[in-house]
């Protein structure tokens, strides 16, 4: 029994743990400084993960990693958009080959990433499992993925700049445009979404004097 209880405890913290570094790692690696109206969940950002909350905030999370994954192309500080814009941008062939590029690289990435959180994970996991804990070199461990991290991140960004330096003035007004529709758009959300809960929350207050009423009688 004593030895069932022991494995439960070190798969659970060798869990938590590995989702705490995990958590880490991805905010560097696909946090960028967008507009708060240009990224979905912006508002709701606390530390170094998204959606800590359920309801609104958990969907806003799913919403902008989804976005991201889906991401036809990105523009470095706005954030990922979707095929219309590319649609839009009417692009020539050597601008179509520095999108394909960048695709390929940031679809590459995922599994790199993948990779370097297992390293961390495993030398976090074989600590916790020998009970011989070592903070220092975990640290040491973590700091060497968030610089590594940094670097692909750094020169992945680099590409979208390139795709954005070669657009013309046309398009790059297109892409501002696309932007601002995107802002808009959600801001008529955020206003439909805070409408419907202080709908709700007079109906509650007419709800209970009636139900207070009713329980007397």
């Amino acid at each position: 029994m004593a030895k069932s209880i022991s494995s439960f405890v070190v798969k659970s913290l060798t869990v938590a743990t590995a989702a705490l570094a995990i958590g880490s790692a991805f905010s560097v690696a696909t946090a960028q400084p967008q507009d708060a109206d240009a990224r979905p969940g912006m508002n709701q950002r606390m530390g170094d993960g998204y959606g800590q909350f359920k309801g609104e905030r958990g969907y806003h999370k799913y919403h902008g990693q989804k976005m991201n994954a889906q991401a036809a192309i990105v523009i470095p500080g706005f954030g990922p958009a979707d095929q219309k814009l590319v649609d839009d941008l009417k692009l020539n062939d050597e601008q179509k080959t520095k999108l394909q590029a960048a695709l390929e690289v940031k679809n590459q990435a995922r599994g790199e990433h993948r990779d370097i959180f297992k390293k961390v994970f495993d030398l976090r996991k074989q600590q916790i499992e020998s009970g011989k804990l070592d903070p220092k070199a975990l640290l040491e461990a973590e700091k060497e993925l968030r610089a590594t991290m940094q670097e692909k991140r750094d020169a992945h960004q680099a590409q979208w700049l390139a795709l954005w330096d070669s657009f013309t003035p046309e398009q790059q007004a297109t892409v501002g445009k696309y932007y601002q529709e995107r802002a808009r758009k959600m801001q008529e959300r955020r206003q439909e979404r805070q409408e419907k809960r202080e709908q709700r929350m007079e109906n509650r207050g007419k709800q209970a004097p009636a139900e207070q009423a009713e329980a007397k009688s």
